[in-house]
């Protein structure tokens, strides 16, 4: 389910009359992107259905009611998967990159044994 406050580009609180102003700015726009030539109520309606969806459903009442309280109830989900996610993920990364550095330091460590040992190897030979 989709905002459709974000669709008008308007605040929650909006008022009638912002929910009207909003959709008449979006036909203006439609009109200058379609150089001039103004779109009917039918062709907006084609072309546009969630804009149009959007205005129907918040000029209404009841229907707004029952789309303010899907999004507040898909936001209150969000939010508890949100915050139980991250601290899981963070974990394993966490534990990921220890185990990483961990073995990186080891072979670096075992590495610069074994080249001391060639060098003092290879300088017992010379005296």
């Amino acid at each position: 389910m989709s905002n459709l406050y974000l669709l008008l580009n308007i605040p929650s609180d909006s008022g009638r009359d912002e929910i009207e102003a909003a959709f008449k700015k979006f036909k203006k726009e439609l009109v200058k992107y379609n150089g001039g030539t103004e779109l009917g109520e039918e062709e907006i309606i084609q072309q546009f259905p969630e804009i149009h969806k959007a205005y129907v459903t918040l000029l209404n009442p009841e229907e707004r009611k029952i789309h303010d309280a899907k999004l507040i109830k898909n936001q209150t989900l969000a939010l508890k998967v949100e915050s139980e996610a991250p601290v899981e993920i963070e974990e394993k990364i966490s534990f990921s990159v220890r185990l990483k550095h961990f073995f990186s330091y080891l072979i670096f460590g075992l590495l610069t044994l074994l080249l001391i040992g060639l060098l003092y190897y290879l300088t017992s030979f010379s005296l």
